[in-house]
């Protein structure tokens, strides 16, 4: 039995953290290939997607589509305090500790050739965001091949 919950931001996280991001991935990549779209939403960085994409081709699925929601680091510790209080699920409370949410934006920085993956959401409220990842979603612009893919016409994540 494993026991003891180590903030998700910590270097010990990490097998954690990889365990979590491997469970959320399968169940996903499950709904998909039974023909449901399906969207992720966390703390999902560079270092984490070849999970995904491990398991959405284990599934037969021909690709995923990424996005990074990053405003400015201004913008992002600005809402992150605005979530003081908040419980997205009981017993954890929001992260809004200014450490970890630096750390995260610095991770989250320079992507590399994921870069064009970035959306800037500074200045959009969420329903702004929403259609904007839709719209880049419907051009095709965050598709990502998974392992083995062909981009063929397979059910996607």
């Amino acid at each position: 039995m494993v026991e003891g919950h180590i903030p998700a931001w910590l270097p010990e996280a990490h097998d954690q953290n990889q365990t979590v991001v491997r469970s959320f991935a399968a169940a996903a990549s499950v709904m998909a290939q039974g023909g449901y779209s399906t969207v992720l939403e966390g703390v999902i960085g560079p270092w984490m997607l070849d999970l995904v994409t491990a398991e959405a081709a284990a599934r037969g699925l021909a690709a995923v589509h990424y996005v990074v929601l990053r405003p400015t680091l201004e913008a992002a510790l600005h809402r992150a305090v605005g979530r003081r209080g908040e419980e997205r699920v009981p017993g954890h409370p929001a992260l809004t500790d200014e450490g970890p949410i630096r750390q995260l934006w610095e991770e989250f920085s320079a992507l590399g050739e994921l870069e064009q993956h970035a959306l800037d959401t500074t200045a959009l409220d969420p329903v702004q965001t929403a259609d904007r990842v839709w719209s880049l979603y419907d051009q095709g612009a965050l598709q990502l091949t998974t392992p083995g893919g062909n981009n063929g016409p397979s059910q996607d994540t």
